[in-house]
């Protein structure tokens, strides 16, 4: 992400490493094209996914798995780095917690045997999820409600966290997660990965 998309996203600044992989329009019905489709389909909220809408869902975390692997690879070496996905916002006991981000990174990095991808960040308090709320949450009050995750006792965080989400927005959720990440993490170097951005028309 450069100069050219960073006024779109006002949290995210020049030192932000960012990379996104496909544009997400809002507002446009289905069938505008194949990546808003995909983006779409992924976002189909798990206690209104059932039949043929659980399936499309499915379609998409499996598609963007794929398309995201060679991607993850042109920029990173996968054995130096540590994956941590960004939380949803319903929390880990919730029975509509939706952990599709998870599994689009594990599909992307399934081939490699190296690659470590870890829940580092969850939410202590559940709420509703941006995209289908009003109230779009500052990076103080994101960071206030995350805890720490999975540590792996003896096996160390590496060096490179990167961070991955499926839409970037304001960038309030990365902006949050690197200073909670860098907080309990210093001195390590903190990138993000998006499978889309959405971009203001």
């Amino acid at each position: 992400m450069d100069g050219s998309v960073l006024a779109e996203h006002a949290a995210l600044g020049w030192a932000d490493e960012c990379y996104y992989l496909l544009e997400y329009l809002p507002g446009k019905r289905y069938g505008f094209s194949w990546e808003n489709d995909a983006i779409k389909h992924l976002k189909r909220r798990i206690d209104r996914s059932e039949g043929i809408a659980l399936k499309r869902k499915e379609w998409a975390i499996r598609e963007l798995g794929e398309l995201l692997r060679p991607a993850l690879r042109e920029v990173f070496d996968l054995s130096t780095v540590t994956f941590v996905p960004v939380p949803p916002s319903r929390v880990v006991s919730d029975a509509f917690h939706d952990d599709r981000v998870v599994q689009i990174l594990r599909g992307a990095c399934s081939s490699s045997a190296d690659a470590d991808i870890r829940e580092l960040i969850l939410c202590r308090e559940g709420r509703a999820a941006t995209h289908e709320s009003e109230h779009r949450p500052h990076v103080d009050e994101l960071f206030s409600d995350y805890v720490l995750g999975d540590l792996r006792s003896g096996r160390p965080v590496r060096q490179t966290i990167v961070l991955f989400d499926d839409v970037v927005t304001s960038g309030n959720h990365f902006a949050a997660c690197k200073r909670f990440l860098l907080t309990h993490f210093p001195g390590r170097e903190v990138a993000g990965v998006f499978v889309a951005r959405r971009k203001v028309v």
